[in-house]
C-alpha cells in the first residue's frame, strides 16, 4: 500500500506523512529507550501484525527516523535505533503521552505506566544491578524486576521488593525529570518502603528526558 500523501507544504503534514501511519509512533515510543531487536519490538506492541512492523520499519528508516546497525558486545545481531533526526520526536510525544493520559479510561490505567517503563528502560544504566521494583497507582500494583541489564515489567505485586514506590497521580513527571525526586518526595507526589539510594537508581535507569541529550553528546555535537 503506498504511504499517504497530503500535498501541503507544512510541517505538520510531513510529520504525519513521515510517522503517522499506525503504529510508527508506538514504535518510536519503544525506541526511545533505546535500540531494539526485532522481536523486542513485537514483545513491547503485543498486538501488531508482522507484516505491518516490517512495513513500518522500512518506512521508517527510508524516511530516516531509524537506522539498523549492530548490537553492541555481548549481544550480537541487528538492532534497530531511532537517528539524530527520529529522536527530536521524543519532548513531542513526552507532550502528547500526558495530554492523551487526561483521558484514559479507569480500566486501562495501569497499562500506560508498564508500556512507559518498558521503553523507557536503559540497559547501559542499569549494570549489574539486580532489584525489584513495586510501583502502587491506588489499587493497580505494577512491578519491574531488573537483573544484569534486562527488565521485566508486568501488573501486579511481586512479592518482598527491594523497593515499594506509592505514586500519587503520574510517575511520568517524575521519570522526565520534570520534577526532582526530592520535590516529588517532599510534595507527596511519592512514598517509598525501602532505601532512598533504590529510589535515585530507579529514576535514573528509566529516565525518560535525555535519550536526545545523550545521543547528540556521544556523536559530540553536546556542549
Amino acid at each position: 500500500m503506498a504511504r499517504r500523501r497530503y500535498g501541503q507544504f507544512c510541517g505538520i503534514a510531513r510529520a504525519l506523512e513521515l510517522v503517522g501511519e499506525r503504529w510508527a509512533l508506538l514504535i518510536v515510543r519503544d525506541l526511545l529507550g533505546g535500540p531494539k531487536r526485532y522481536t523486542d519490538l513485537q514483545k513491547g506492541l503485543r498486538t501488531i501484525p508482522t507484516n505491518v512492523l516490517s512495513s513500518r520499519l522500512k518506512e521508517m528508516e527510508e524516511s530516516g527516523v531509524i537506522q539498523r546497525e549492530v548490537a553492541p558486545r555481548p549481544a550480537s545481531g541487528i538492532v534497530y535505533d531511532l537517528t539524530t533526526y527520529g529522536r527530536e520526536l521524543e519532548d513531542v510525544l513526552l507532550r502528547l503521552g500526558r495530554w492523551g493520559a487526561l483521558s484514559l479510561p479507569e480500566p486501562g490505567y495501569v497499562d500506560p505506566p508498564i508500556r512507559a517503563l518498558r521503553a523507557s528502560f536503559r540497559a547501559d544504566r542499569a549494570g549489574d544491578l539486580s532489584a525489584q521494583f513495586e510501583l502502587w497507582f491506588g489499587q493497580f500494583v505494577i512491578h519491574a524486576n531488573v537483573d544484569a541489564g534486562r527488565v521485566s515489567v508486568d501488573q501486579g505485586e511481586i512479592g518482598d521488593p527491594d523497593l515499594i514506590i506509592d505514586v500519587r497521580g503520574s510517575i511520568i513527571p517524575l521519570l522526565s525529570r520534570d520534577v526532582s525526586v526530592d520535590e516529588a518526595l517532599a510534595s507527596y507526589r511519592i512514598s517509598i518502603s525501602g532505601e532512598r539510594i533504590l529510589l535515585d537508581r530507579f529514576v535514573d535507569i528509566f529516565e525518560m528526558s535525555r535519550g536526545r541529550d545523550n545521543h547528540k553528546n556521544d556523536e559530540g555535537e553536546g556542549s
